[in-house]
C-alpha cells in the first residue's frame, strides 16, 4: 500500500542505490538485514528532522540577537548624540563594536 511505498522511499533515500526496491521483495535470508537497514533509515530520517527543527530554532535565536544588537546600537548612537562628542561612553573606555556575522 501507500505506507509501504513511503517506507521504501525513505529507505532508498537514506541508503541510496543499495536499498532494495521494496522491503517485501527481499528474500527470507535478508529479512534481518533489511529490518536493520529499515530501522537505520528511519532512525536517520528522524535524526534529520530533529536537526532541521533545531537548526530552525537556532536561526530564529540568531535573528533575535541581531535585532537586539541593532536596538542597542541605536541606543548607543542616541546617547552619543545627546552627549555631543561621545562623552556618554563608560569611564572604562569605548563601547565594543558589535559583531556583524551572528
Amino acid at each position: 500500500g501507500g505506507e509501504e511505498e513511503g517506507i521504501a522511499a525513505a529507505l532508498e533515500e537514506a541508503l541510496g542505490s543499495n536499498a532494495p526496491a521494496a522491503p517485501e521483495k527481499a528474500s527470507k535470508g535478508d529479512a534481518g538485514l533489511t529490518s536493520a537497514r529499515l530501522y537505520d533509515a528511519c532512525h536517520a530520517r528522524t535524526d534529520n528532522m530533529l536537526l532541521q527543527e533545531e537548526n530552525r530554532r537556532w536561526q530564529e535565536h540568531a535573528s533575535s540577537l541581531r535585532r537586539t544588537v541593532r536596538e542597542l546600537e541605536r541606543k548607543v548612537q542616541s546617547l552619543e548624540s545627546m552627549a555631543g562628542d561621545g562623552d556618554a561612553r563608560p569611564a572604562g573606555g569605548a563601547v565594543a563594536e558589535p559583531r556583524s556575522s551572528l
